[in-house]
């Protein structure tokens, strides 16, 4: 404080205290007792000021010397470098006087030594008024400069109204007690305000308040190795790291005032064990922390631990969030729960998953709040641990998820709407906190990728197959979607578009031996660029509607060539209920299924090879909640797959087998003897009942027609006896991922019985022919489909811009042949990759990624092109460097090699 503030305030009091004398103590003085000792050669008396001069340091370690320090109304440190000393080796003394600094860090240090207790009962900063020599009276902000524990007790005041105390440099040394300012409950009318805002805390001593007190911590910086215990909370706003683990106080521990909601100077605590609730930790004892929502967070400083303790953040205020930085080393998992304080709508919050981590994977398995969106940002590994398992409310979280930086790996996959590690992700919009709003909505629900360096990844960790095509990704800059998952873990995602008009790039990754499908991506709002990188196979089929490049770096991409408007090539049938008419109790269950056929536009049936995969059954079809956990992108072309067992047992007959169903070219009459048998039996026991109430119950099969098939539009089925089924769905689909209602039967009309039985029959275009009938295979007048029998725009290679393949990677195009009239290459040293089953125009452009270097008059582009045919094509093209023409030309070798050459350079190849 300023000293004409200090003399306005020094006039003030003087009115009620009567004159007040200034003293200076000389530098070095421990008898406080002798006049020498002062510079007006005179001991002070009560209620005088003694002032120390800048850079002075005085001692008191008397009893005669500390009487003359109470009896003071201030003892003032005039400097940054003014120190008093209270030295006292044992027992417990008490100073009366106030102790006055400026701004923190400007003035003063008081240092404690020696194994005895110094109890201060008046605070360290001038006030308005004393009350008895003990307490301040009003409402007050007091400013300390440092403060150094070396042994011993610091014990300061207990206060009974709302005060501030800010302190400078606080130290506590190992061993050492700072017993912080703190309310006096025990005294009626006692605010619950006091705390103290430490400018920077160090030490490894322990810093407490009394046992019927509350406190407040506020530290700003430092790294606090020691304890902390008692009664009461610590609020961070700015950077504090507390390395022990020993710490019992019992409240919360509040990150705020962090705008950018990344660790840094504000809001920030290190913590080096979150420990367990009602166990010592880092950070207190508390089963649940409460952070507020101005974007602070947690930066774990430790090498590995499980912590139970919960988190709730704060929405109804200021906007901001909440982070945890898994810091270095990682191995942080959380199990206990993660929620938002208010409910409703109007209330959203963002958790940020942080870190810097490179030896272990930090991860969240615990119960998380519906109203929350997800960040991973930092270059560390977050995993989003498959906790829906683990009861209801679990990863409930339905907000979208960004994976800005690192990796983010997660175990489970379902559609939107379905618990999976990845939540319910049914809301689609960019992230923004306070009351939901629909007109900021995204239509993508997964943004992945950021700054090209900053190798955002979102990383598929589960052992079986995974497919969904209801959370559809949004790229910007760089975003790698990776299927790498254990022994078994198949990804396959559909949709995912450039997600702003800067475009985007999505890489698709895996390691050696691993399968995973990406189907339909799109421009959208900017040009999208598809990179398949690592070793593993990734397929890339449906709509491929890009302007931007695909390339092969790695591994193997294959492109399913499908023309646009293509017929579909795969059938989803779902037997969703059979009829209540039975002959007897027992078949009032019982489905037998003799034959099925499909039918393309010019009436043929087209048989197929049957193999038996049996996956997790759908929860539901034909909607936006089915769980897809299905093998059926392991079918090639031509086979069909039945989601649920069956019996296959009738009356001691075998049942038929799928190639039956589907390959009978001359059936004969419906026959027992060769039903396939999805449920009961005459007996009257029910094994699996078909409602369409309960999805786990209905009969699946799905089919993958083979290449070149013609439009499918009608289809037929056979059965006998038992119940026939009056309720199915038929759903199509281009890639086995995003799947479109064809045909949908809720209430088909039973024909009149065959001699009291429900005999076999054949249903062809609405008509019913029973046993002792010959069934029209060839009319192909079976029920027709009710949508259209062919996908969307298919893979328009026209649109493209270049194709690429380098080190040692394949890009391979099924179907027919695709014409390529632009390829992306480069010239560094490396392997060459391979384009298999393409054609090249006659005009087309070659893009190098860079020029070629000055020294270098021939290089090779890292391209092998396998088309024989038109590979010579290329030497044609022109070259363009950065979107500038170049005098290069390109030859090609007579293996398909690629070269670059200068113009006037002249390669022969024998």
């Amino acid at each position: 404080m300023k000293k004409t503030a200090l003399a306005i305030m020094v006039s003030a009091i003087s009115a009620v205290w009567g004159s007040v004398v200034t003293n200076q103590i000389n530098d070095g003085v421990s008898d406080w007792t002798q006049p020498a000792s002062y510079s007006n050669n005179r001991v002070p008396q009560e209620n005088d000021v003694v002032e120390i001069p800048d850079g002075c340091t005085v001692t008191v370690n008397s009893a005669s010397s500390l009487a003359v320090v109470s009896r003071l109304w201030q003892l003032r440190p005039m400097g940054k470098t003014s120190t008093v000393i209270f030295d006292f080796a044992s027992g417990e003394v008490t100073n009366n006087s106030a102790i006055t600094y400026g701004e923190t860090g400007s003035f003063g240090k008081i240092v404690k030594r020696g194994a005895g207790k110094v109890v201060f009962t008046a605070h360290n900063r001038m006030g308005l008024l004393l009350e008895g020599g003990t307490d301040y009276r009003d409402d007050y902000t007091y400013w300390t400069g440092s403060i150094d524990v070396e042994s011993g007790w610091l014990i300061m005041p207990q206060m009974v109204k709302r005060h501030q105390f800010h302190y400078g440099h606080v130290t506590v040394a190992e061993g050492a007690v700072f017993e912080v300012p703190s309310i006096d409950t025990a005294n009626p009318g006692a605010s619950p305000s006091c705390y103290c805002i430490f400018f920077e805390l160090a030490g490894h001593g322990t810093i407490t308040n009394a046992a019927a007190a509350i406190m407040q911590l506020r530290p700003q910086s430092g790294d606090f190795y020691g304890k902390i215990i008692g009664k009461g909370s610590l609020y961070v706003s700015g950077c504090i790291n507390l390395w022990g683990t020993e710490n019992s106080f019992n409240g919360d521990v509040k990150p705020a005032n962090n705008s950018t909601g990344r660790a840094s100077a504000a809001g920030t605590v290190g913590v080096a064990s979150f420990g367990t609730g009602g166990g010592k930790s880092s950070i207190g004892t508390q089963s649940y922390q409460y952070i507020d929502a101005t974007g602070g967070g947690f930066v774990y400083l430790g090498n590995g631990e499980t912590t139970s303790k919960s988190y709730g953040i704060s929405a109804a205020s200021a906007k901001g969030g909440m982070f945890i930085d898994g810091g270095q080393h990682g191995n942080l998992q959380f199990t206990g729960k993660i929620t938002i304080l208010e409910s409703g709508d109007q209330y959203r919050q963002v958790l940020y998953l942080d870190g810097t981590n490179d030896v272990g994977e930090c991860v969240l398995n615990c119960q998380i709040c519906t109203n929350l969106y997800i960040c991973k940002r930092g270059p560390g590994v977050w995993r989003l641990a498959d906790f829906a398992g683990s009861g209801n409310n679990a990863f409930q979280w339905c907000d979208s998820l960004a994976v800005e930086e690192g990796t983010l790996k997660f175990d489970s996959l379902a559609e939107a709407g379905s618990l999976c590690s990845l939540g319910y992700g049914t809301r689609r919009r960019l992230p923004y906190w306070g009351t939901y709003d629909v007109t900021k909505n995204a239509p993508h629900s997964i943004a992945l990728g950021g700054a090209p360096s900053a190798n955002a990844t979102l990383q598929y960790n589960g052992s079986v197959m995974a497919t969904v095509s209801t959370r559809p990704i949004g790229v910007k800059g760089t975003g790698t979607l990776k299927g790498w998952g254990q022994p078994g873990g198949i990804l396959g995602v559909a949709n995912a578009w450039a997600a702003d008009a800067s475009g985007g790039t999505l890489v698709l990754d895996g390691e050696a031996g691993t399968t995973n499908f990406m189907a339909n991506v799109a421009d959208s709002n900017g040009v999208l660029n598809v990179v398949k990188r690592g070793d593993g196979f990734w397929r890339l089929s449906g709509d491929v509607d890009i302007t931007g490049d695909i390339r092969a770096e790695g591994g193997t991409l294959e492109v399913e060539n499908a023309p646009a408007n293509a017929p579909y090539s795969w059938y989803r049938v779902t037997i969703r209920e059979l009829n209540t008419y039975a002959q007897g109790s027992g078949e009032r269950n019982l489905f037998q299924l003799q034959e099925f056929a499909f039918y393309d536009v010019n009436g043929t049936r087209h048989l197929l090879n049957p193999v038996c995969h049996i996956p997790v059954a759908e929860d539901m079809v034909a909607s936006s909640r089915y769980r897809n956990w299905s093998s059926y992108l392991l079918l090639a072309p031509g086979e069909c797959a039945r989601a649920n067992p069956g019996n296959g047992y009738y009356s001691g007959y075998p049942y038929r087998s799928l190639d039956q169903i589907f390959n009978d070219a001359a059936p004969t009459a419906g026959n027992a003897d060769y039903s396939f048998l999805q449920e009961g039996s005459c007996n009257g026991t029910s094994l699996m009942q078909i409602r369409r109430d309960a999805p786990a119950s209905h009969f699946k099969f799905v089919v993958r027609m083979t290449n070149g098939t013609p439009a499918i539009v009608s289809y037929d089925m056979a059965r006998y006896r038992g119940n026939y089924p009056n309720c199915w769905t038929i759903e199509a689909s281009a890639d086995g991922i995003g799947w479109k209602e064809v045909a949908k039967v809720d209430d088909y009309v039973c024909p009149d019985s065959v001699d009291g039985y429900t005999q076999g029959y054949w249903m062809s275009d609405g008509k019913t022919f029973v046993k002792s009938e010959v069934r029209p295979y060839s009319s192909g007048k079976g029920f027709p489909f009710s949508a259209s029998c062919s996908g969307g725009p298919g893979f328009v290679s026209s649109k493209v811009r270049a194709f690429g393949a380098s080190s040692g990677a394949t890009l391979r195009f099924t179907g027919a042949p695709v014409e390529i009239g632009g390829l992306a290459v480069n010239v560094r040293p490396g392997s060459s990759g391979v384009i298999e089953n393409a054609t090249y125009a006659s005009d087309g452009t070659l893009y190098l990624d860079e020029a070629m270097p000055q020294d270098v008059t021939v290089a090779s582009a890292n391209l092998r092109l396998a088309d024989v045919a038109t590979r010579g094509n290329v030497a044609g093209w022109s070259v363009v460097v950065g979107g500038t023409p170049r005098r290069y030309h390109a030859k090609v070798g007579a293996d398909g090699s690629l070269f670059i050459t200068r113009a006037g350079l002249t390669v022969n190849f024998r």
